[in-house]
């Protein structure tokens, strides 16, 4: 319960240190409140604690993204305690003679650690989504069950037992059956799924009246972007990257598109490869993917890559340490647009943002060069962090912010053009009417040494 709590919030909500820390100190708590005294433990109010949790958590993982990170936080915090308070209390009422007290501790610990190495280990590998959380609240609402009815005075205890046994069956079937039904829903209009450390990566197919059948790639309940299966349509660059959004502006208007020369253009983020559907003949794309799930369905269910006639390679490693070994190679790549596009999930990786790494950027970026940093993002505002490098480095900055539009099959999105190319900044900025959030921006420089989500973090 401890682990795959804490799997949830992290894999839906931007992970700061107290999102590993607050679960880990509600499991102590609880150890605390079981072993310290017998008398702290009530199971009643206990249970009574955990199914009130347990509905508002499932009903929290059955609204996915949408639900606000308060809620989330306190569905999964509050389903963690109220779980790990039953598990401990009950093992407190159960300690034998302490002549045997060495080995319940030990046998204890050892379940501990085959919960952890289960979360960690097995289920990446057995599921293909996040369903320990529901198996592992209907397994401890099952496990209550029983030992409640099988202490009731209901004749013999053999009699109690056979109820008790009964009951946690039906408990267990029941949630059993949950879980089936929600992974049949969810795999409903599922056309490939796979899970590994980084998530679980589902291509959905939908239909649309305006746009007609569409392929997703989704990363847990994140839009990675969608491609429509039209063959008229289906070299559109669609969602986050449509021709009116900030980084469709930046390579269409990049002074070498406007001469007729070829571009350069480098993508921190794969996702579906939308970002190919720009390329001229001429052109070379580098993308940089740290997810190896994610170049399989690039390549083999999406048409993206494989319809673009310019030149593309994918480096299948962490960015910023590629881009930083190419540069002490002597490989500078020499970008005239670099879309940083690793922002769009929920959860960040804060390392692509900082001073230092923006030095990286810098380095491989062409003199008339762009940097497009994709911000969209439901529960932190991240332009004061790039407009707060773009003022360090002094460059020129222009937030491009687009609405949904049917027509394009576009999704509001939200871009930040940094360069040194005045002029060119100056022309996104007559072209687009998007302003800053906050004229005077917050002194938010992120380093290698100090980030901090909480200026920026939106609990709503």
């Amino acid at each position: 319960m401890l682990l795959a709590t804490t799997n949830m919030m992290c894999m839906e909500v931007p992970a700061v240190p107290l999102l590993w820390i607050l679960p880990l100190a509600l499991y102590l708590l609880t150890f605390i409140i079981a072993f310290e005294n017998d008398r702290w433990y009530f199971r009643p109010a206990a249970g009574s604690l955990f199914l009130g949790f347990a509905g508002w958590a499932m009903y929290t993982m059955s609204q996915g993204a949408v639900s606000s990170v308060a809620q989330q936080v306190g569905a999964y915090s509050g389903l963690a305690f109220s779980a790990c308070l039953i598990c401990h209390g009950e093992l407190a009422r159960s300690k034998p003679h302490p002549h045997y007290l060495t080995l319940f501790y030990l046998m204890l610990s050892l379940g501990g650690a085959m919960g952890g190495a289960c979360v960690a280990i097995v289920c990446p590998l057995v599921f293909n989504g996040l369903w320990e959380l529901p198996i592992a609240t209907g397994a401890v609402l099952s496990l209550f069950a029983l030992l409640v009815v099988r202490e009731l005075p209901l004749g013999t205890p053999l009699g109690r037992l056979a109820i008790a046994g009964a009951l946690a069956f039906l408990l267990a079937s029941g949630s059993t059956y949950g879980v089936v039904w929600l992974v049949h829903k969810t795999n409903e209009a599922t056309k490939y799924v796979a899970r590994n450390f980084f998530g679980t990566l589902r291509v959905f197919k939908y239909h649309d009246q305006d746009w007609g059948d569409y392929l997703q790639l989704q990363n847990g309940n994140i839009d990675h972007g969608f491609q429509l299966l039209d063959k008229n349509k289906r070299d559109w660059p669609t969602s986050y990257y449509s021709a009116d959004s900030g980084v469709g502006y930046a390579i269409q208007h990049h002074p070498k598109r406007l001469a007729g020369d070829p571009i350069h253009l480098g993508v921190i983020g794969l996702g579906t490869g939308t970002l190919a559907a720009y390329g001229q003949p001429g052109d070379t794309i580098r993308f940089y993917e740290i997810n190896p799930n994610v170049p399989g369905i690039a390549q083999h269910i999406f048409t993206y890559l494989s319809d673009c006639p310019a030149d593309k390679s994918i480096v299948l490693a962490d960015a910023r340490i590629s881009l930083e070994r190419e540069a002490e190679r002597g490989e500078l790549q020499d970008f005239d647009v670099l879309a940083i596009d690793a922002f769009s999930s929920d959860s960040i990786p804060m390392h692509l943002l900082t001073k230092e790494c923006m030095e990286i950027y810098l380095k491989h970026l062409a003199p008339d060069g762009i940097i497009a940093f994709h911000i969209s993002n439901r529960h932190l505002n991240l332009s004061p962090v790039v407009r707060a490098l773009a003022d360090e480095f002094r460059m020129d900055a222009c937030r491009i912010e687009n609405e949904a539009d049917a027509s394009l099959a576009a999704r509001l999105s939200e871009w930040i053009l940094v360069s040194y190319d005045a002029r060119f900044i100056a022309g996104a900025r007559r072209a687009y009417s998007s302003k800053w959030p906050n004229e005077q921006p917050q002194k938010l420089l992120w380093t290698d040494d100090f980030d901090s989500l909480w200026p920026i973090l939106s609990w709503h």
